[in-house]
């Protein structure tokens, strides 16, 4: 006896944790590649996105205020009204507020991926065989919230009684009959 499956299964999850707000999907459904299979609630995430929006703008800011103290200072270094040591400390100034106007970019990068990471799609074709959450549950980044067949060839699995496993190797044809499909067998490989 045994039982026969899509040789492919994978267990998805979200790359975030977070409280599941939609699950479209049953047991069974077939999903094309991109279809959206479950999202989780994204208020947080686009606070962090509008956080980091926010943050940016004022890195620009800065970075505009330290560039122009730095201009003025090499002018005044220029007519000796501002010693060297005022114009390695406003340069460094605005390097430092260029150097953080990146890492905003970045962060705002960073808050953006984790908002789109909220919804979790189909990676290619494949068919619905377990769901293991629901609506309004918490899951973490990680956590198998699908089960999915997503390969092209069946699989049997069988239990064989220890006294027939030496008899067994792999690359054996074999023969396989399944009682729903009265009178008919397919040809498989171990």
């Amino acid at each position: 006896a045994g039982v026969a499956q899509k040789g492919d299964k994978s267990f998805l999850s979200f790359r975030v944790k977070g409280k599941i707000d939609s699950f479209p999907v049953k047991v069974g459904d077939k999903l094309g590649k991109g279809k959206l299979i479950a999202s989780l609630d994204p208020t947080d995430f686009e606070l962090k996105v509008r956080e980091a929006e926010a943050g940016l703008v004022h890195a620009r800011a800065q970075e505009r205020n330290a560039l122009a103290n730095y201009d003025r200072t090499r002018l005044l270094y220029e007519n000796r009204n501002a010693s060297l040591n005022d114009l390695d400390i406003a340069r460094a100034d605005a390097e430092s507020k260029k150097a953080a106007v990146v890492s905003s970019k970045k962060q705002l990068g960073l808050a953006k991926r984790e908002l789109a990471y909220t919804q979790l799609r189909a990676p290619i074709s494949c068919s619905i065989v377990s769901k293991d959450v629901e609506v309004n549950e918490n899951v973490n980044s990680g956590q198998a919230v699908i089960t999915a067949d997503c390969g092209t060839w069946e699989e049997v699995k069988v239990d064989v009684p220890e006294r027939f496993i030496s008899e067994i190797k792999s690359g054996m044809p074999v023969s396989v009959a399944f009682d729903t499909i009265a009178g008919e067998t397919f040809s498989a490989v171990v």
